[in-house]
């Protein structure tokens, strides 16, 4: 556990300073980078397969 907790979203309500705790704590769970989503690549998990 550490302080300050929760990721850089410039929250200001409570429901969003817990959204930004949340998905600390996922990323951190999930093994995520916390970079967003259009400059991270993409997990092999989520590519589509294609069918031959």
């Amino acid at each position: 556990m550490h302080s300050p907790i929760g990721l850089e979203l410039n929250a200001e309500t409570p429901e969003e300073i817990a959204v930004s705790i949340m998905a600390e704590i996922i990323m951190v769970m999930r093994g995520g980078t916390g970079e967003a989503m259009k400059i991270a690549p993409v997990p092999e998990v989520h590519k589509r397969k294609r069918k031959e």
